[in-house]
């Protein structure tokens, strides 16, 4: 088994909507944010696409 891969965090509605990191990161954007969306990835390519489009699952 190889080294862990490291997710991108995709925040689409929170105080920063961006790409993060870390979950930490992420998180402070998410937390006790009404309506807040995120979802984590391992490309990032995928993490941008999802997060301008939506994510639907």
């Amino acid at each position: 088994m190889g080294p862990a891969r490291p997710k991108i965090y995709a925040v689409r509605v929170g105080r920063r909507p961006g790409l993060y990191h870390s979950w930490k990161e992420a998180m402070t954007q998410v937390l006790e944010f009404p309506g807040a969306e995120h979802k984590s990835f391992y490309d990032q390519a995928e993490a941008i696409v999802r997060r301008r489009d939506g994510f639907t699952d």
